[in-house]
């Protein structure tokens, strides 16, 4: 009888959730519009940031951003979730865990972005 040992990429059992609402739910609490979140954590500076420019990096390869052209979040998400969990690498520079720590850091941006526009507009 064989056995097959389950490998996968999980999550840590504790970890910060985050919810991005659409309607413009964050709005009134001083929250950016989802479709802005991208363009506000794309256009810091990462010149002194590792992650940022892989973020940058990687949407740039794999998204359409000339003209000011953001995907959504979902498509974001989506596309990422998708290679995670398959464990399917993005060529030789992007494997699974890289893509893993790229949604990671994405996530951490998104937090960052909303809180600093909730705190600069006095929320």
């Amino acid at each position: 009888m064989k056995f097959y040992e389950k490998k996968y990429v999980g999550y840590k059992p504790e970890r910060d959730v985050l919810y991005v609402f659409g309607a413009g739910a964050s709005i009134s609490d001083g929250g950016p519009l989802q479709k802005d979140l991208l363009r506000q954590i794309l256009e810091q500076d990462n010149s002194s940031s590792s992650p940022l420019q892989e973020l940058s990096k990687f949407l740039s390869d794999n998204f359409d951003l000339s003209k000011g052209n953001y995907p959504s979040l979902e498509s974001v998400f989506g596309y990422l979730d998708h290679f995670i969990s398959k464990g399917e690498s993005l060529g030789e520079n992007q494997s699974t865990f890289q893509l893993l720590a790229i949604k990671e850091f994405l996530i951490k941006c998104i937090h960052k972005t909303i809180s600093t526009t909730r705190s600069k507009n006095g929320v």
